[in-house]
Formats: C-alpha cells, structure tokens, sequence
C-alpha cells in the first residue's frame, strides 16, 4: 500500500471531497460549510499519475504546482475537476449540478479498476461510487452495511458515549440532552454541580456549536440560551459536559486495515477556544499517557473493525489537572490529521515514525501562495524532496481566510519549533503561536 496505507498502485482514485456531508452535519450551514470547501483542497496530496479529484471549489493554480512538484509527478498527469458549490450542496449534489458526469465517465474509461477516495464513508459516497461504477477505498468488494451505519452513529457525541461506555473507556462526565428543555435543565445542574459545563452539539464539526457556560451564565439563563438557539440548529442533540481545564489536549491518528487497527501517530492538539487549530507529534508533555491511549484507541478500533468499517478515524480527549486521561469524542472518518500523516509517511518512508512535526494554522502576510513560498524559500525553511527538515504549506486557503497553513518536520522536537518560529518570523504571524 501506498504511504498511509490508501491505495495500492495499479488503482486508479477518484478522489473526493465530500466535506459537506450528513455524518458530521445534521444539516448544511453555509458559513461552515464554505470552510470545509476550502479545506477539501488538501486532499489533492493524495493524488497520483492517473488519478482524477473532484473538487466543490477551484483549485488555485500555484498551490497545485506547488503540489506536483514536491510529489514529483506531472500537474497534468491528474485530472482534476471542479464543481463549486455554495456550501450548502453535497458533493454529488454539486456534480449534477455543473453536469459533469458525462466528463467523469469519459475520463474514467480508461482505467480498469477504480476506487472511490472519500473523505467521509456517507451515503452520497455510496451512491457516487455506485453511479460512476467504482469500489470505496480501502474496502475490498461491498462496503458492509455496518460501515455506515457505525460511522453514522459515532460521529456523534451521543453515539460515541454509549460505546465509550460499553467499551469501559473513560471520558469526561456530561449528559445527552434531546429538547432545549433537557438542556436548559442540564446547564444548570452541571454549572451548579463541577462550576462550568461545555455545551456540544451531538453531529458538528470544527466547533460549530461549541460554547461554554459558567456561574454568571446562569444569572440569565433564558437570555443565555435563547442568543444559543439563534445561533444553531441542531435537531440531533447536545451533549453538556464538565467543563475540564484540560492540561494537555491528546489525539490518537487511527488506521483500520483489513487484519484490524494501528496507530498512524498519537499527538497533542492545538485547540484555542475549543477548536481545533493544529497539533504536535510525537506527545510532549503527556507522553506518560500514551500508553493507555494507545490502549484506548485499539479497543475503539477493535470495535469499529468488527462492524465492518474500514479506514481512517481517530478519538481525543485531554488529560484532567489530577493527571487522568478523559476522552470526549471520536471521529469516524479523515481528520485534520490524516493527510498530514499521509505526507510525512510518503516523503520518509520508514523514517517517518522517528520525525517530530507541526501542523500549523495562522494569519500573518497579506500575499498570494507563490509569494508566501519564495519567502519561506529565501529564508532556506522550505522543504523540498530529499531535505531532512523544513516546513511544507499544505493547503492554500488564502482567498477564504487568510491563513497560512503548513506542517513542520525535523528530526526533533526543538527543532521543530525552532523552525515554526522562523515560519511565524517570516510570514509574520498576526499572534503568537498556540502551542496548546
């Protein structure tokens, strides 16, 4: 299998996108779902001689030279097709919508064995796949009914702390609400009972929904969550949580194969305000917990296997100030993890797990892609095939949001960071890097 274990080489990919999706949505949001259009572009790493990608935006032209020319391989040895979407339309939804089926089908005539590369296992991939006559990556044959369905539940925070339950694993303490009723009555007991609470929409994503409630909250509750339901819709539930002032926020980057689960990488995450904004790896000052969630992950992954489900996924937590391990939800699908593992396993190879790295996401200079990498390489940090360090940008999300995203790699921790802080010197971060 190739780098992270995605695809063997005489398979012809089509990748696809599918960031809008109903696993982690319970409905399309346009302002969240424009970003995870903008997010699908890092997908285009996987990309191979032969391979096709569809895309819900344009793929900017420097970023895919950019792309091509690390990966060594032809910009257009790969054909790639755009369907820009509103943010609102499914992936498939948005290829109907341009027709551009016909020049799918005509494209995929040439090859012989296809496979379907989501980012999530839903049921638009399904029936894409279905359509243009294609299996989904890595299944072998027909995706087991219980795939989905496992997916479906545990991309929730409700369907994760049943199994989390069943499955003996810790988590942090908290209560799966289904009326605003149940809510209300919830906030206020666990506020009155541990002095905060996180409040979490049951399917969600990059924090979309997220808030946190203290004491003074409860002065005026009905202001409080009348303002929260204005500002979200979530038919599925909440979960409400003891709020925890994690120490160190811990994620472990799974791998389901056809002989059960491995560990890509365990890390700790950057998550200022609660969402996720990059990560470390190896762990730092929470390694003395890495063993159990190594443990951890497995038995999820045991769990996941047995049901039919095949691919990446991962599970986070955080470690409580009286050094326990608390975990709060998983991810049955790619993360923000599994493309950047995927890179530093095809650039080193066997290296790769022995390699400290940074993924990094942050506002600083106000120019295009090309421009940003001539300064990274006049600063002599960019990376380029056969370097043993330097700093790679791995997405170019510059025209939605101004911020620089780019993954560090060096044989070391503090060299890693040492190299970070060049980055943040040379494209003049607008705030200081969160390292937690």
């Amino acid at each position: 299998m190739n780098g992270g274990g995605l695809r063997a080489d005489h398979i012809t990919q089509v990748i696809f996108p599918n960031f809008v999706n109903g696993i982690i949505l319970s409905r399309p949001i346009a302002s969240l779902g424009n970003s995870l259009n903008a997010a699908s572009l890092r997908m285009g790493w996987y990309a191979r001689p032969g391979d096709t990608i569809i895309l819900p935006t344009k793929m900017p032209q420097a970023f895919w030279s950019y792309v091509s020319s690390l990966m060594e391989i032809r910009p257009e040895s790969v054909e790639i097709i755009e369907a820009p979407s509103d943010g609102l339309t499914e992936l498939s939804r948005a290829v109907d919508d341009h027709r551009l089926m016909g020049r799918i089908r005509q494209v995929l005539r040439r090859s012989s064995d296809v496979k379907l590369l989501p980012y999530a296992l839903d049921e638009s991939a399904l029936q894409f796949s279905a359509t243009i006559g294609a299996g989904i990556s890595p299944y072998q044959g027909r995706v087991p009914p219980g795939a989905l369905d496992v997916a479906r539940r545990l991309n929730t925070k409700n369907g994760y702390r049943e199994v989390a339950d069943r499955l003996h694993i810790p988590m942090a303490d908290g209560v799966v609400c289904e009326s605003w009723e149940e809510l209300e009555e919830a906030v206020v007991d666990v506020v009155a009972r541990a002095g905060g609470a996180v409040v979490k929409p049951t399917r969600s994503c990059l924090g979309h929904g997220l808030t946190f409630v203290t004491r003074r909250d409860l002065r005026s509750m009905p202001n409080f969550l009348a303002e929260y339901r204005d500002g979200s819709y979530h038919p599925d539930g909440w979960v409400v949580e003891e709020k925890v002032a994690f120490t160190e926020v811990v994620t472990a980057e799974m791998v389901v194969e056809a002989d059960g689960p491995r560990v890509a990488h365990l890390g700790e995450m950057r998550t200022p305000g609660g969402i996720f904004n990059g990560q470390v790896t190896p762990m730092r000052r929470s390694s003395a917990h890495a063993p159990q969630l190594e443990s951890i992950a497995l038995r999820l992954g045991d769990y996941l296997a047995e049901s039919g489900y095949r691919g990446p996924f991962d599970i986070d937590g955080g470690i409580s100030p009286d050094g326990h391990l608390l975990t709060t939800e998983c991810n049955i699908r790619q993360t923000g993890a599994t493309y950047a593992d995927f890179i530093i396993r095809h650039f080193f190879g066997p290296e790769a797990s022995g390699m400290s790295w940074v993924l990094g996401a942050e506002k600083g200079l106000a120019v295009g892609f090309a421009a940003g990498l001539d300064r990274l390489v006049d600063a002599g940090i960019a990376w380029r095939p056969g370097d043993e360090e330097g700093v790679i940008l791995v997405n170019d999300t510059l025209a939605y949001d101004r911020t620089w995203r780019y993954l560090v790699v060096a044989r070391s921790d503090d060299r890693a960071d040492e190299i970070e802080s060049a980055v943040a010197r040379t494209l003049k971060f607008t705030s200081v890097i969160s390292r937690k």
